[in-house]
């Protein structure tokens, strides 16, 4: 049982992140219109960069 804890809350973690970055993601409400693999890739990489310096930011902000 509690190696499916474990998973459950990892699992969670992750969705809360992809929830924030849907959130923060802007131009077409997180659409990505393009047919590209590589345009697509990154949206996906750009978004998660601004994803992850929000939340350093919020870090930084709370621990000074």
């Amino acid at each position: 049982m509690e190696l499916r804890q474990q998973i459950t809350s990892e699992t969670n973690k992750v969705e809360a992140f992809h929830g924030f970055s849907g959130w923060l993601c802007f131009g077409g409400d997180g659409n990505i219109s393009d047919n590209d693999p590589e345009q697509q890739e990154r949206v996906i990489k750009y978004n998660e960069l601004v994803s992850n310096a929000v939340i350093f930011q919020n870090v930084v902000d709370m621990t000074f």
